[in-house]
């Protein structure tokens, strides 16, 4: 698993404005974290801000573009603005999938038993987002 962080959308408090004591306040107090120590406890972290991208539109559909390229598993990556279409992504291999509530333990001892192929995914029924996978 990993926490992946998007912008800093924390230190703002939608539709009150800014709040210049409530952001300096959030940021001396925001979370440390120790690189050293991340992975003796076997974490990873991530953290992106894409909203300077907002004024280089140009700049992220090159950069876009180039992931779909990756993707569609061409021997190369291209860099262009023209758009790629998405028809040739390869989607990942999904090699088992496991109720989310009832099988999570067996999904994780197949992982650790280090006998899987492809990703171990467990689904969650209760997620409005959810759409079944069929192996």
């Amino acid at each position: 698993g990993a926490l992946v962080t998007f912008g800093s959308t924390s230190y703002v408090t939608p539709g009150l404005g800014l709040n210049l004591l409530r952001l300096v306040y959030r940021y001396i107090t925001r979370p440390r974290v120790d690189p050293g120590s991340l992975t003796s406890r076997n974490i990873r972290l991530c953290g992106f801000n894409l909203i300077y991208l907002t004024q280089k539109t140009s700049e992220l559909r090159r950069e876009l573009n180039e992931c779909i390229s990756c993707l569609s598993g061409l021997d190369e990556c291209h860099q262009t603005n023209e758009d790629v279409p998405l028809d040739n992504i390869i989607p990942p291999i999904i090699g088992e999938a496991f109720d989310f509530r009832t099988k999570a333990v067996e999904a994780l001892e197949r992982l650790k038993g280090g006998k899987t192929v492809g990703k171990v995914v467990l689904e969650n029924d209760d997620n409005p987002f959810h759409q079944s996978i069929e192996i």
